[in-house]
């Protein structure tokens, strides 16, 4: 059992607790998959929030909070991150290429039309399959 393997564990009331007394494991099993980001998020302010309430109560209290719905939404939000600046380095690197090349401000614009019109459709077409759609497949995407 997990008792015999972590000999500085006491298990009491279902929570792990360090022999010390001062460090409690609390393992929250979500009804959902990690995946689902709408939910993991609404979970993680609940947890958050939770959080921020001990520690007003008790200063002295730490807490961290691991786990795959926590990875799913950090994953999401870094990717954003770095979408967003790989289209900007795109978009200039595009543009400044192509008002080099190029003396006519109007073909800097047309330059860009086939991606919108490719974007556009890439969304129109997913939208015949589903209602939402990920940061990490809008991610994935633009790549």
């Amino acid at each position: 059992t997990l008792k015999r393997q972590w000999s500085g564990v006491d298990i009491r009331q279902g929570r792990m607790w360090h022999r010390n007394g001062k460090h409690l494991m609390a393992i929250v099993v979500p009804a959902f998959p990690a995946t689902d980001a709408e939910r993991s998020r609404t979970l993680m302010n609940a947890l958050e929030q939770a959080t921020r309430n001990a520690i007003v109560d008790h200063q002295n209290v730490q807490i961290h909070i691991i786990g795959g719905h926590r990875v799913v939404l950090d994953n999401q939000e870094m990717i954003k991150s770095d979408v967003f600046r790989t289209m900007t380095a795109s978009i200039l690197a595009i543009a400044l290429l192509t008002i080099l090349a190029y003396r006519r401000k109007l073909l800097v614009f047309l330059a860009f039309t086939p991606v919108a019109v490719g974007a556009a459709m890439a969304f129109g077409i997913y939208s015949l399959f589903s209602d939402t759609i990920s940061g990490i497949v809008i991610g994935c995407g633009a790549v």
